[in-house]
C-alpha cells in the first residue's frame, strides 16, 4: 500500500507506470534499471571523480563488462549483483593510455603486490598503479596514501599547485553569487561527461556479461545495436522535455 506521505505517480516521474512495491522504496530503487543506476552509478560519482579529473581521461574508447546476477534473466529489470567493468582511455598529450577497472559486489579489486600487510585495498575507493609507486584513497578521495610504508617514508610530495576548495556547499553558493557556473567544480560541463562514463558501464551490463562496447561520443553509437537502443531514455507520456 502506498504510504499517505508519498505521491507514487510523482515519485515514478518519467519511468514506466508501475504498481507500488516496498521492494522499490524507500531504498532498493537504486538497484532497478527503471529507477537507478546500481552500485556503479550510486558510488561511481564519488570514486571515478578523482582519476577522471586528475588524469583528464575524457571519454572511454571501449567498455567491457563481466557481471553476475542474483536472478538469472534479470538483465532488463535490475543491475548486476557483482561486476567488473573495464574502461580503456586513449593517450592524451604526454599521458599514456589509461585502463580504469571498476569492481563491485563480490568482485573485489586485487591486492597490490607491494602493499603492506596491515593495509587492505579500500572497500570504496581507488588504487592507482603508477610507473614508480602504487597509491590508494577512499571514497570522495579520502585518506590518500602510498600502499608501501617504506616507499612512503622516502617519498617527496610534489608542491601544492591546485586551488583548494572551501567545500562544495560554499563553492556552489559563491558560484551562484558571482554568476560563474565554472566556479562550482562539479558543474554540468564536468558532471555530465562523468555521468556518461558510468552510464556506459550500466548499458554494457544490461546487454549482458561478456559485452564489449566501442564508444563514439559524437554519434552516440557503440557498435552494438542492443546497446545503442539503450542510449536514449524513453520518457513516460507527460514527462517528456522540450528540445
Amino acid at each position: 500500500e502506498v504510504p499517505p506521505t508519498l505521491d507514487w505517480d510523482i515519485w515514478l516521474g518519467p519511468a514506466p507506470k508501475a504498481d507500488f512495491s516496498s521492494q522499490i522504496v524507500p531504498f532498493k530503487w537504486r538497484g532497478f534499471i527503471d529507477y537507478g543506476t546500481g552500485a556503479l552509478g550510486d558510488m561511481g560519482a564519488h570514486i571515478f571523480d578523482h582519476p577522471v579529473w586528475a588524469l583528464d581521461l575524457g571519454m572511454p574508447e571501449t567498455i567491457e563488462v563481466i557481471c553476475d546476477r542474483a536472478t538469472a534473466g534479470s538483465e532488463k529489470v535490475t543491475h548486476p549483483a557483482s561486476s567488473t567493468i573495464t574502461y580503456q582511455f586513449a593517450a592524451k598529450g604526454n599521458r599514456p593510455p589509461v585502463k580504469l577497472v571498476w569492481f563491485d559486489g563480490k568482485h573485489r579489486m586485487p591486492r597490490p603486490e607491494n602493499m603492506d600487510a596491515e593495509l587492505n585495498p579500500p572497500g570504496d575507493g581507488c588504487v592507482y598503479y603508477g610507473s614508480k609507486h602504487v597509491m590508494m584513497h577512499g571514497s570522495h578521495g579520502g585518506a590518500p596514501k602510498l600502499v608501501n610504508k617504506a616507499e612512503a617514508e622516502s617519498f617527496q610530495a610534489p608542491p601544492k599547485t591546485m586551488e583548494r576548495s572551501p567545500g562544495h556547499h560554499a563553492e556552489w553558493i559563491a558560484a551562484c553569487k558571482a554568476g560563474n557556473p565554472a566556479g562550482a567544480k562539479s558543474n554540468f560541463d564536468y558532471a555530465a561527461p562523468l555521468t556518461e562514463i558510468m552510464l556506459l558501464g550500466c548499458i554494457a551490463a544490461q546487454v549482458g556479461s561478456g559485452t564489449k562496447l566501442t564508444w563514439d561520443p559524437e554519434s552516440l553509437k557503440t557498435g552494438n545495436a542492443e546497446a545503442d537502443a539503450l542510449v536514449q531514455h524513453h520518457y513516460r507520456e507527460g514527462w517528456t522535455l522540450g528540445s
